[in-house]
């Protein structure tokens, strides 16, 4: 004989990914859908997600959910009656010291997952962002130690008029489109070109003395 009712014995990490992959509207307008819902008296957007990146976020952070309820709630199995603990452990997320942007993120991840409105009184109200308390990349980090800032003077100073941070500077390209930075710091086309162009030199520079010692006459 069949079970009688099948859903019930897949694990809660299974009914998670099948909840969130339908929710999957990638390629869909947002903009559209909620227009449509104004005019409808509708709620489609609640339903939907449509970026691959926050698919992604919202799948990454419902699993550490999944994973604690596993460990303090093992008797639960099934995603309906776990809905329940979402407060709990949103909390324990706030008492771990998780900056406010992480537990926002881990909230919008359970909401979306449990349809959980804005307006719902049981919504976990989670600590505000503040700008004084951001503490990432506001220190020297071990993984800077080789970063030179006599060296790298035009990309400081390229960053610090864009607002790019440096990975985003290295892949941008002379040719991008930043008007309205030259008034800044003079031509920023042209002054990130000059800092790619150095940043060859040296690197060729770097092997040639790798290669050939102290002999420059073979530069």
């Amino acid at each position: 004989m069949g079970r009688k009712n099948k859903e019930y014995f897949k694990d809660m990490h299974q009914q998670t990914y099948d909840k969130l992959t339908g929710m999957q509207a990638f390629g869909d307008s947002k903009k559209e859908d909620m227009k449509y819902d104004r005019e409808h008296d509708t709620d489609t957007v609640s339903g939907k997600i449509y970026s691959f990146s926050t698919y992604k976020t919202y799948w990454k952070h419902t699993k550490y959910f999944i994973a604690w309820m596993k460990q303090e709630h093992p008797d639960v199995t099934t995603l309906k009656k776990a809905e329940k603990f979402v407060p709990e452990w949103l909390q324990t997320r706030v008492d771990a010291g998780l900056s406010a942007w992480t537990v926002q993120t881990e909230a919008a991840a359970l909401n979306k997952l449990y349809g959980i409105k804005a307006d719902d009184p049981k919504r976990f109200q989670p600590p505000k962002r503040n700008r004084e308390d951001i503490r990432r990349s506001r220190t020297d980090a071990v993984r800077d130690k080789h970063f030179s800032v006599t060296n790298n003077d035009e990309l400081i100073k390229f960053c610090k008029g864009t607002g790019l941070r440096r990975e985003d500077g290295y892949r941008a390209d002379e040719t991008d489109d930043l008007q309205g930075y030259e008034n800044i710091y003079g031509s920023w086309s042209g002054l990130l070109c000059t800092y790619k162009r150095k940043r060859r030199q040296r690197a060729y520079k770097s092997y040639h003395r790798s290669k050939y010692g102290a002999d420059r006459s073979k530069v």
